[in-house]
C-alpha cells in the first residue's frame, strides 16, 4: 500500500502483489471552501485524488487501481519524498474559477427564471413526499416534511465540474438541514445576504 500523493507519472509500481505496471496519470477532486472551513492550511481548489492512480500495465491495459491495491518499486526514492516537508501539500492542481455566490449565502430567484424554478422545486418536494413512507420503514431520519417557500434559499453547495472547470449551485429552503435542494446556475440567483463561510474567506 503506498500514497498515492507521493507517486509520479512514471514510477513503477506493483499491482495486487504480483503484476507489474507503470503510472502515467492521476484523478482530481474537488475541496470547496465549505470542505476546507474550519481546517487550517486548506485552501479551496483542485487536488489530485489521494485513493486512485491509473496504471498501464506490462502487456498495455490501462486501469485505475487504488492505493491499497498499489506498491512502489523504487522504496529508495519514495522513502526520499516522505522526507521532504510538504511534498504532499504540492499535489494541488488548481484554483477553481472564480464565484459570485458561496456556501451558505441566502439568495433569491431572479424574475426571468421563477417559473422554471418553481416546477423544478415542486417535482423535488413532491418526490421527497413520496419516498417518505418507504425511507421512514428503512429506519432513516429523513427530517420534517418540506414547505415550499419560493422567497428565500441558501447555497447548500457549489459542484464543480473538474472537466470543463465550470460550476453551478444546489440551493434548498433550510441553512442547517438540507433535506433537498434542486440545481441552478449562477444567472438564476440573485444575493440577499451573505453566509457565515464566505465572511471568514474574505475578511480582511
Amino acid at each position: 500500500m503506498v500514497n498515492v500523493l507521493l507517486l509520479e507519472i512514471g514510477d513503477k509500481v506493483v499491482v495486487n502483489k504480483n503484476k507489474e505496471g507503470e503510472i502515467i496519470g492521476f484523478y482530481e477532486i474537488a475541496l470547496s471552501k465549505k470542505s476546507c472551513f474550519g481546517i487550517n492550511n486548506c485552501c479551496p481548489g483542485v487536488y489530485r485524488n489521494p485513493a486512485l492512480a491509473r496504471v498501464k500495465m506490462k502487456r498495455g491495459e490501462i486501469i485505475d487501481v487504488y492505493f491499497n491495491h498499489l506498491e512502489t518499486v523504487d522504496f529508495r526514492e519514495y522513502n526520499e519524498r516522505i522526507k521532504v516537508s510538504g511534498y504532499c501539500r504540492k499535489r494541488f492542481v488548481r484554483k477553481f474559477p472564480k464565484t459570485l455566490f458561496c456556501e451558505g449565502d441566502e439568495v433569491q430567484i431572479e424574475s426571468k427564471s421563477f417559473e422554471r424554478i418553481r416546477n423544478l422545486i415542486e417535482e423535488v418536494i413532491e418526490g421527497h413526499r413520496y419516498r417518505k413512507p418507504q425511507m421512514s420503514r428503512m429506519g432513516i431520519d429523513i427530517g420534517k416534511e418540506p414547505e415550499l417557500d419560493l422567497d428565500i434559499f441558501f447555497i447548500s453547495s457549489v459542484n464543480y465540474r473538474l472537466t470543463d472547470n465550470s460550476y453551478t449551485y444546489n440551493i434548498s429552503d433550510n441553512p442547517n438541514n438540507f433535506h433537498w435542494h434542486i440545481t441552478v446556475e449562477e444567472n438564476d440567483l440573485e444575493l440577499l445576504e451573505r453566509g457565515n463561510i464566505w465572511e471568514v474567506y474574505h475578511k480582511k
